[in-house]
């Protein structure tokens, strides 16, 4: 009957959002770790960027090497692996259109791309050496940009 099919939907609704509410607090938590995650590798980014700044200020070869010593050991703090993929093709500098309105860009003379592993995170990063660039980026831009 009619009020049967009724509790049926208003049971099958409840589950739905029983479900929902499930979801969505798994994925708040995901959030929430993400944002440890975020906050925890620009800490790690800004003291790796006081060491190489500690390395410029340095004033003989024994204090460099000190500091290389220390950045050494901070890069395998953070650093699970670190993956470093040849260049395939000849290189060619500056922005080259390979089709109409794509341009690669190559900001390495050897290295394809960089994969890093860091410790407690599963994501990996990608530093790609190679880039292809639609036609509404303006070459001259990206030009003086690889310069520096």
């Amino acid at each position: 009957d009619l009020r049967e099919m009724y509790r049926e939907d208003l049971e099958k609704a409840n589950d739905d959002l029983k479900e929902l509410q499930t979801n969505h607090k798994k994925i708040e938590q995901e959030y929430k770790d993400l944002q440890n995650i975020k906050s925890e590798i620009r800490a790690n980014v800004d003291h790796t960027r006081e060491v190489y700044q500690w390395l410029d200020s340095a004033e003989d070869d024994t204090q460099r090497i000190e500091i290389r010593r220390l950045l050494q050991k901070e890069i395998q703090r953070l650093v699970e692996w670190i993956k470093i993929y040849p260049l395939t093709e000849k290189y060619e500098p500056g922005p080259v259109e390979v089709e109409e309105n794509i341009y690669k860009i190559m900001t390495s003379k050897s290295i394809e791309k960089i994969r890093i592993k860091y410790k407690n995170i599963e994501k990996l990063s990608i530093l790609p050496m190679v880039q292809y660039l639609d036609g509404t980026v303006t070459v001259s831009k990206l030009t003086r940009s690889q310069k520096q």
